[in-house]
C-alpha cells in the first residue's frame, strides 16, 4: 500500500518564485502528493492565474490537493506575526496527522513539525537556515545604531533557537549542498543526514544556437547582485543583457533601464519555461552572481543548454562550476571591473569551447536523479 504523502512549503507570496518553489512544484508533479503551505498571496498564487502564470499553473493544475493555512497580510510586520500564530496554532495542522510522510522545506521557523506526533514520519529538507539571523546577521546589524544591535543579537538567537528545535523535531535532515550542511552545522550544532542536490531541469534546457545576448534571470534582490550586473552592462553599451524574472529590485530595474537610457538591457519579467528555454539555448553565456548561494539551480541550467556561466567564486557555485571548464568563477565579492572583464572576454567563440563540458556536468544534477533519491528515502523509512 502507498504511503500517504503531503509536502508542506514554508509560505507562496507574490514575488516568491525561485528555485525552492520549483523543487517542491517538481515532486508534486511527479509524485501527486497534496500541497500545503502557511500561508499565500493568492494575488501571485491564486487560481485565476492558471493560465498566465506559470508557477501558479504547476501548483493548482497537478495531481495532489493544494491547502494552505492562511492568507498573506499585506502588512509587513503583522505578516510575519501571522505566519507564526498559524504554525503554532492553526486548527488544521491536525489534517497532517492523517499523512504518513510530510515533507517540509524548511526556510524558516515551522513548529509544525512538533504537532505531527510521532506517527508521523517527517522530512526537513534545507535550503538554508534564515540567513538573516545566521551568515547574514553582521550585515543587517549595521544598518542600526549600535545601541539596538544587542537586542538583535538576542532576537536572532532566539530565532535561531526555535528554528533548530523544530529542525530536529524532523525524523530525516536534509541538506540541499555541502554548503548548506556545513552551515547547519556551523550555526546551530546540527549534523543533516544527507545531502541531495535540489532537481535541474536539464532536459530541456538545450543549446539551439548563439545569438548576440547574455542572459540573467536571477531573482532581482541584493542577495543575487542584480545592481552590480545592471551596472557592469551600463558600462557596456555594445553588450546586450537580457533579465527574466522578478523580485523586490523590479521596480528599481525598470526605472534604472529608462531613467538611464540602457537601450543595451532588455527586462522581460517572468517568462514562459518555453520562452526561458529559447533564450537560454541562444545566448552566449549566462550571469550568475549570488552571494554565498545556498546551492543553485541557475547555474547548471545555463550549462545544460551548453552555455558558459560567469559567476562568483561561492557557496553551491564552487560545488558545481569549475572555472575556465564550465564557464569563469569571480573572486568572491567581485568589483565591477571583474564583471565586465569577464563578460568582454566571453565572446561568442570563447563561448563554444565550454559547450561539451557544461552539457556533461549539468546531467549531474538532474531531475530525474533528484526525483530518485527521494523515491528511494520514502521506500526506505521506517514503517510503524
Amino acid at each position: 500500500m502507498k504511503p500517504k504523502i503531503a509536502l508542506f512549503h514554508f509560505f507562496l507570496k507574490k514575488d516568491g518564485k525561485g528555485g525552492a518553489e520549483k523543487m517542491f512544484l517538481d515532486i508534486k508533479e511527479h509524485f501527486g502528493m497534496d500541497f500545503w503551505t502557511g500561508g499565500i498571496d493568492l494575488g501571485g498564487w491564486g487560481q485565476d492565474l492558471v493560465k498566465t502564470d506559470i508557477f501558479a499553473s504547476r501548483l493548482w493544475n497537478s495531481k495532489g490537493k493544494v491547502f494552505y493555512l492562511h492568507k498573506e497580510s499585506k502588512i509587513p510586520i503583522w505578516r510575519l506575526i501571522k505566519r507564526q500564530l498559524n504554525f503554532l496554532f492553526s486548527s488544521k495542522i491536525k489534517q497532517l496527522r492523517k499523512y504518513d510522510i510530510v515533507i517540509f522545506n524548511f526556510t524558516g521557523i515551522f513548529f509544525v513539525p512538533q504537532r505531527l506526533g510521532k506517527k508521523v514520519y517527517k522530512i526537513g529538507y534545507c535550503n538554508t537556515p534564515p540567513r538573516v539571523f545566521t551568515d547574514q546577521l553582521s550585515k543587517v546589524k549595521e544598518n542600526y545604531p549600535i545601541i539596538i544591535r544587542p537586542v538583535i543579537d538576542i532576537f536572532a538567537s532566539t530565532v535561531m533557537f526555535f528554528w533548530k528545535k523544530s529542525f530536529e523535531a524532523v525524523d530525516l535532515k536534509i541538506a540541499n549542498s555541502e554548503n548548506i550542511k556545513n552551515r547547519i552545522l556551523k550555526y546551530t550544532g546540527v549534523e543533516v543526514d544527507k545531502v541531495i542536490w535540489p532537481p535541474v531541469d536539464v532536459d530541456n534546457f538545450k543549446f539551439i544556437g548563439q545569438k548576440d545576448y547574455y542572459i540573467s534571470y536571477a531573482r532581482l534582490e541584493d542577495a543575487k547582485r542584480i545592481r552590480l550586473v545592471v551596472e557592469a552592462f551600463a558600462k557596456m553599451p555594445d553588450k546586450k543583457l537580457i533579465i527574466c524574472s522578478s523580485g523586490p529590485l523590479k521596480d528599481w530595474l525598470i526605472n534604472e533601464i529608462k531613467v538611464k537610457k540602457l537601450n543595451n538591457i532588455v527586462y522581460k519579467g517572468i517568462v514562459s519555461n518555453d520562452t526561458l528555454y529559447e533564450l537560454v539555448g541562444n545566448c552566449i553565456a549566462g550571469i550568475y552572481l549570488p552571494k554565498d548561494e545556498d546551492a543553485g539551480m541557475t547555474q547548471c541550467e545555463i550549462m545544460a543548454a551548453g552555455k558558459p556561466v560567469i559567476g562568483v567564486a561561492e557557496g553551491g557555485l564552487l560545488e558545481t562550476i569549475v572555472d575556465e571548464k564550465h564557464g569563469v568563477l569571480l573572486k568572491s565579492n567581485p568589483a565591477l571591473d571583474d564583471v565586465i572583464q569577464a563578460v568582454q572576454a566571453m565572446t561568442v567563440e570563447k563561448s563554444l569551447t565550454f559547450r561539451k563540458n557544461c552539457e556533461k556536468q549539468a546531467q549531474q544534477f538532474s531531475k530525474q536523479a533528484f526525483l530518485q533519491k527521494i523515491e528511494q528515502i520514502i521506500q526506505e523509512r521506517p514503517k510503524n
